[in-house]
């Protein structure tokens, strides 16, 4: 069995209801195509933590697919986000305390990675045949989504696996309770994810089937 790791953030500051770790709730040990299995796996709102348990999953399951999950209070619609940059910084402290200032994630020079997503595909079968709530994005800010993505970024370009970070708005229990106008009904969320995950998939295999020898 292939795993598809898939992240998410617990709850942070006034977020108590965080729609990317009750995903990771629905999709964990789901089976795709039947030999696809999902590992989710709740990141804390914390840089060094999170970053290191990434890591940690990242050598265990050793991913075909990673997709990370991160809460966007004023979006409408999912965002595939495009690139990530190795600048961490904020001055918003994270639930350990700690803030950061124009930190690199490696080096000492800016760096872009962008998406191993197929987000053409994936804006064609789920937006445009489906109707369903996803966009793209190219300002994913330097807080802590931004890390993470970075770092699966990296580890799909340099494992040759497919990977990205989608930022998700809020559903409707969130929105009620921190009195938001802009959300997503949680069904509605869900599903875009299994058509983004589902679209990625095949997406694989037609490229992996375009390089097998044409049969005579």
């Amino acid at each position: 069995m292939k795993n598809i790791l898939l992240t998410g953030f617990t709850y942070y500051g006034s977020y108590y209801y965080n729609p990317s770790e009750e995903a990771i709730e629905v999709f964990n040990e789901t089976i795709f195509m039947k030999k696809y299995r999902v590992v989710g796996v709740k990141l804390p709102v914390s840089h060094s933590r999170a970053s290191k348990l990434l890591m940690r999953y990242l050598e265990k399951y050793k991913p075909d697919l990673v997709i990370g999950l991160g809460l966007s209070p004023r979006i409408r619609e999912l965002v595939l986000e495009l690139v990530a940059t190795n600048i961490v910084h904020h001055e918003t402290p994270d639930i350990d305390g700690e803030t950061k200032w124009i930190e690199y994630i490696e080096g000492e020079e800016l760096k872009v990675l962008h998406t191993r997503l197929p987000y053409k595909v994936i804006l064609k079968e789920c937006r445009k045949k489906r109707s369903l709530p996803i966009t793209i994005n190219t300002s994913i800010g330097q807080y802590l989504c931004n890390h993470i993505a970075y770092l699966i970024h990296k580890y799909s370009w340099k494992k040759h696996k497919i990977g990205g970070f989608i930022h998700i708005p809020p559903h409707t229990r969130l929105a009620l309770r921190n009195k938001l106008t802009n959300y997503q009904p949680f069904n509605t969320i869900t599903d875009t994810l299994k058509c983004i995950i589902e679209t990625t998939l095949n997406t694989m295999i037609e490229e992996a089937n375009s390089y097998l020898p044409k049969k005579k």
